[in-house]
């Protein structure tokens, strides 16, 4: 259901009778295009879209009375990928703070892009709160993002190397909830 209400989200109408919106075409292929839709006649006229777009046919023979479109969502193309910061970070030990600097850079790495491509999302963003009350984790789809919010009570922080294994620990717990949240298949290995 939300392929069709973004579908229908992206239609514009540009007169009583002419629509715009986007299709993928032929559903397989990943290329995007701009199509207006004359609701009168039927005519559909590419505007932006692939140089040398399949040709249609008519999937019945003889003279046809309707026509339908069926509108579907391209999987975006790149997902930018946003892990760290949040605060204050002051009394943060240093361990936490450079692991999850380390994770923040090892979420980008192909693999890992891979992974969050099945999500349709184009941008992942995860910060820790270090002013929270108590541990957890929120995981947020919203339209083509994900948001990671991980509470981390800073006074929770070993001031040891301990802390680094807690920080991938955190990481874990929100992509185990993602996991969770969308039936997915297993994550690319986070390290050790």
């Amino acid at each position: 259901m939300s392929s069709f209400t973004s579908a229908a989200k992206a239609i514009t109408w540009i007169s009583n009778d002419l629509i715009a919106g986007s299709a993928t075409w032929a559903g397989a292929i990943s290329e995007t295009g701009v199509v207006t839709i004359d609701a009168a006649s039927g005519q559909v006229d590419v505007v932006d879209g692939p140089a040398s777009p399949l040709p249609l046919s008519a999937a019945l023979s003889g003279s046809g009375n309707g026509m339908g479109f069926r509108f579907r969502e391209a999987g975006p193309k790149h997902v930018d990928v946003i892990y760290g910061g949040g605060g204050p970070t002051n009394d943060v030990p240093e361990a936490y703070l450079e692991e999850s600097k380390a994770l923040g850079d090892r979420l980008k790495e192909p693999d890992w892009l891979k992974w969050w491509s099945q999500f349709e999302v184009s941008t992942v963003i995860g910060d820790v709160n270090y002013s929270a009350t108590r541990p957890g984790v929120t995981v947020r789809f919203v339209g083509v993002e994900l948001r990671i919010s991980i509470s981390r009570p800073q006074s929770t922080i070993p001031r040891s190397d301990e802390a680094r294994s807690l920080a991938r620990q955190d990481l874990q717990a929100a992509l185990d909830r993602i996991q969770k949240k969308r039936q997915s298949t297993g994550y690319p290995p986070i390290g050790s």
